[in-house]
């Protein structure tokens, strides 16, 4: 009797550790308000204050969607440049072109811009150049048709 007791324990012991180990690995965590437990993944939009203007995030790359960062920098001779990161795990990106389906609005005006890199794969960054004229503080950019948040509009103010 002893022996199976000893064999149920070691068991026991051994689906707890292996349960800890898949728990930690996978991104487990322990919420303190009233979940259980949760992953944790990007779902609304965020903003993050760092020097300048701030860095803001839409989506997530849970399946079938898609997670787009952007933080632009100061407008310099006339061109605003913006730090553009689109990344997911199961939407082919290929399909946007980022000239066509990207505007700055600003000062009442509403453009393109003029330069942005192409969309591949599922994990692209690069730079978005409008060219604003002038400098600017104020402005919104707004993104269509990536999945899955139809419009995304993202506000400096």
């Amino acid at each position: 009797m002893k022996k199976n007791f000893e064999n149920y324990f070691l068991y026991g012991f051994l689906i707890l550790a292996v349960g800890a180990m898949v728990l930690a690995f996978t991104g487990f965590t322990f919420d303190t308000t009233n979940n259980i437990g949760k992953t944790d993944t990007k779902k609304n939009t965020e903003a993050i204050e760092e020097s300048g203007f701030k860095l803001i995030s839409s989506g997530s790359t849970d399946p079938g969607e898609v997670s787009v960062d952007l933080k632009p920098h100061e407008a310099k001779d006339g061109k605003l440049e913006v730090d553009i990161s689109v990344n997911t795990h199961s939407v082919d990106l290929d399909q946007f072109d980022l000239k066509e389906i990207t505007t700055l609005e600003f000062d009442g005006k509403s453009i393109n811009p003029t330069s942005a890199m192409v969309l591949s794969g599922h994990h692209n960054s690069g730079t978005l150049v409008f060219d604003v004229g002038k400098d600017i503080d104020s402005f919104t950019i707004k993104i269509i048709g990536i999945p899955k948040v139809e419009e995304r509009v993202f506000e400096w103010r």
